[in-house]
């Protein structure tokens, strides 16, 4: 027999096999076990404020017990009123707001015992005791200029009309242009009056009149302070005019049951009058108002008319008679 082989087993290697795989079992454990024995964190400035803010529980009231009642009864304070403020009954309606201010640029038509002759002539002697206006300032060619031609207006009314009347000067009165006796045919080269009434004063709308030397009729309602122009509305009113050697003059009377507005005691409108000298394209106002690229009037710079008392507005529909005739075989 030959002599046995034997296998000699190193320790050395052994053992660190073994070390090695305790080591990988145990590190976890180690350091969940530092994390846990860890003390906590100081708490911030900010952390400190919020907890000493914060009302204590007690395990009590973890448990949910009720809190005590506080001996000091809670109300509801109202904040003091005003000294000039007074007290609000229920139901009571709100006020309404103040109107914007009346301004510089202010007539009050007269009351009119009797009603002027509308022939186109400011003879009638009730015309003497009306409100009279002028002083008109050019927007074009230069804007606030004194006119080249003077105009002058008269307001009246009584309970059935309102009553105007218009006095254009003309130094070079066959120079005066009137080329159509239309009702509400285009009036862009005639010396004509333009007549606005905004009467609810909200500075946006109004009722249009318009006319030249010949009488014609043109009537409608301006909106968007004049972006819009309809004349498609047509009122119940009269006008007439004559021309002779120092200028124009046109009378006015204009129902009130024409008209929209608010009934009360007394009325606040707005209100524009504008002169156009065809040959020097002149417009002047009584209260001529800024320039203005998209509107043809600014009503929110129009003047104001007040007082009218006793005037009653018209309804929505109106009435006019007319005849018809024919012939038969």
């Amino acid at each position: 027999m030959g002599p046995e082989k034997i296998t000699v087993v190193k320790p050395a290697r052994w053992r660190a096999a073994w070390l090695g795989a305790i080591l990988a079992l145990a590190l976890p454990w180690a350091l969940l076990a530092q994390e846990q024995d860890a003390p906590p964190p100081p708490p911030s400035p900010v952390q400190e404020q919020e907890e000493a803010a914060a009302p204590t529980v007690s395990p009590e009231q973890e448990e949910g017990a009720t809190p005590p009642a506080s001996p000091v009864k809670e109300e509801v304070l109202n904040p003091p009123a005003s000294p000039t403020q007074e007290p609000t009954q229920e139901g009571a309606a709100t006020p309404a707001p103040a109107p914007a201010p009346l301004g510089d640029f202010v007539a009050r038509p007269a009351r009119f015992e009797t009603p002027p002759v509308i022939d186109g002539h400011l003879d009638d002697p009730v015309w003497k005791t009306a409100e009279q206006l002028g002083s008109f300032r050019q927007l074009e060619p230069l804007e606030g200029q004194p006119p080249t031609e003077e105009t002058e207006v008269y307001l009246g009314f009584d309970q059935n009309s309102l009553y105007i009347g218009v006095r254009c000067h003309d130094s070079e009165p066959k120079k005066i242009v009137t080329t159509t006796l239309t009702r509400d045919s285009d009036m862009t080269y005639d010396d004509t009056i333009q007549i606005l009434f905004d009467t609810f004063r909200d500075g946006r709308s109004a009722y249009l009149f318009a006319t030249n030397s010949g009488g014609v009729q043109v009537d409608g309602l301006v909106r968007n302070e004049g972006e819009q122009i309809s004349l498609d509305w047509d009122a119940i009113w009269t006008v007439q005019g004559s021309r002779d050697e120092g200028g124009w003059t046109t009378e006015m009377q204009i129902p009130w049951r024409s008209l929209r507005f608010p009934e009360k005691a007394q009325q606040e409108w707005g209100f524009i009058i504008e002169r156009l000298v065809a040959r020097k394209q002149e417009r002047t106002f009584w209260k001529a108002p800024q320039k203005s690229w998209y509107a043809r009037w600014k009503l929110s710079e129009a003047g104001t008319l007040v007082g009218m008392e006793g005037a009653r507005p018209g309804s929505r529909f109106q009435f006019q008679p007319y005849l018809v005739g024919g012939a038969t075989q």
